[in-house]
């Protein structure tokens, strides 16, 4: 029996993703493939190559450059709660994908 995944995308909600597919990674389950959209394909790209280091780090190393997000902004709509570009930059540059 095959298994697959869907990811969905989203500023934060790809975080929660990151620490599951982290814990995955950690009991050694193995899927066949995985959907993934914006944000939740980062994840899935460092799940894939098995980098457990950079799912646990991606939102702390993220954070720890940008500082803490607006939560009014988010709410209000005015902008989204995570720059996903900068996330992704920040991300390669402190864990570049070994695939």
């Amino acid at each position: 029996m095959k298994t697959g995944l869907v990811i969905e995308g989203g500023s934060l909600r790809s975080a929660f993703t990151c620490g599951v597919l982290k814990c995955f990674l950690e009991s050694d389950l193995k899927l066949d493939t995985i959907f993934a959209t914006d944000l939740g394909a980062l994840a899935a790209v460092y799940y894939r190559s098995g980098q457990a280091e950079a799912l646990e780090a991606l939102y702390g190393d993220y954070f720890a450059d940008k500082g803490e997000i607006s939560y009014l902004y988010a709410l209000k709509g005015e902008r989204s709660a995570v720059d996903a570009q900068a996330l992704a930059d920040i991300v390669w540059k402190n864990h570049p994908l070994d695939m």
